[in-house]
């Protein structure tokens, strides 16, 4: 595969009913609508990755004040499309989320996944980040794991499994399902 043909185009006001079905269709029980909204009036950035002129998959990154980490940002509603999947898309947008987070000052990269809802997250994962630790205090029902990237020469330090606050997230996304829905109506 060639990544040179890799376009990042961030998601706005136009296209975010775009971008929310995509996301939708990676994770249909969890809506990134509210996460897309709120980036338009912060530092947050989330992006519809095309190949040419092709959708191969959704990305972005985010602070979190709230865990304490001025200087880390997280990945967020990251995937690939399935028929795009092992053809090398992932690791070239993961690469390019890492060069866009570098370019912007922050020094680790953080995200958390199911293992229990996405397996073959887990297995990308461990091949391409630092290190993964098991995170057990919030929705204990599912196998979560934290993953964490420096980027820069130090070593990035551990989560330690502190709180992530994913009932607030959980809350963002059933408020998010509604926006979204409520919008397609609009159309």
């Amino acid at each position: 595969m060639k990544t040179k043909n890799l376009r990042f185009e961030a998601v706005t006001p136009e296209n975010i009913n775009l971008a929310t079905k995509i996301e939708l269709g990676f994770f249909p029980d969890m809506c990134a609508y509210c996460s897309y909204e709120d980036s338009f009036n912060n530092n947050n950035v989330y992006w519809i990755v095309y190949d040419e002129n092709e959708i191969v998959g959704i990305c972005g990154i985010y602070e979190n004040a709230n865990l304490g980490e001025p200087k880390t940002c997280w990945m967020g509603w990251f995937g690939v499309l399935p028929e795009k999947r092992r053809h090398g898309y992932g690791k070239a947008i993961l690469d390019k989320t890492i060069k866009i987070a570098k370019e912007k000052g922050y020094d680790t990269l953080r995200l958390y996944t199911s293992a229990t809802l996405c397996p073959e997250a887990i297995i990308f994962y461990d091949l391409f980040m630092d290190f993964g630790e098991n995170y057990t205090l919030e929705e204990t029902d599912l196998e979560r794991k934290v993953y964490t990237k420096s980027l820069t020469r130090k070593p990035a330090t551990k989560w330690n499994n502190r709180k992530l606050y994913l009932d607030h997230e959980k809350n963002r996304e059933d408020e998010g399902m509604k926006k979204y829905l409520l919008n397609l109506k609009k159309k």
